[in-house]
């Protein structure tokens, strides 16, 4: 029997590359998976910046309770329909920043996102109780946190 090289070459390299439609179905499944992997991504960035909402407030607690402790009240701002953000960049930021040598929080916090809709807030009227306010980017609710004597 004869051995033809070339026939069995040609059969051996015949089928060399991808057909269009494998291409098209490797392509389209490399796109759903990094479309999973930016919404996962997407949402571990959202609770992340909840998660400093919450510390950030959190020290901001603690600030105010030191503040307390030396002044015997908190900061005071006039604020009847609620905690607003004017009363978090004026009264309180001064009152924390009253001494430079020693503040109770450095640096204030601000939003991790910096959208008005998550701004922090706060309230004082009569210096006997204070009201901090934030809101959660993820399940959007608003969180309050009380202090009082």
């Amino acid at each position: 029997m004869k051995f033809n090289f070339k026939t069995t070459k040609a059969r051996l390299f015949a089928r060399q590359g991808f057909t269009l439609v494998e291409l098209l179905v490797v392509i389209a499944i490399i796109g759903l998976l990094s479309t999973f992997a930016t919404v996962s991504l997407n949402q571990a960035r959202t609770k992340a910046r909840d998660a400093k909402r919450q510390v950030d407030n959190g020290n901001v607690f603690t600030a105010l309770q030191l503040y307390y402790d030396n002044i015997q009240r908190y900061p005071t701002c006039a604020c009847s329909g609620g905690p607003t953000t004017g009363c978090w960049d004026s009264e309180l930021t001064d009152a924390l920043y009253a001494d430079p040598e020693k503040p109770y929080i450095a640096p204030m916090p601000v939003d991790p996102k910096d959208f008005d809709i998550y701004t922090y807030k706060y309230c004082s009227n009569d210096g006997k109780e204070f009201f901090l306010e934030y809101e959660l980017e993820a399940t959007e609710e608003t969180k309050t946190i009380r202090g009082f004597e």
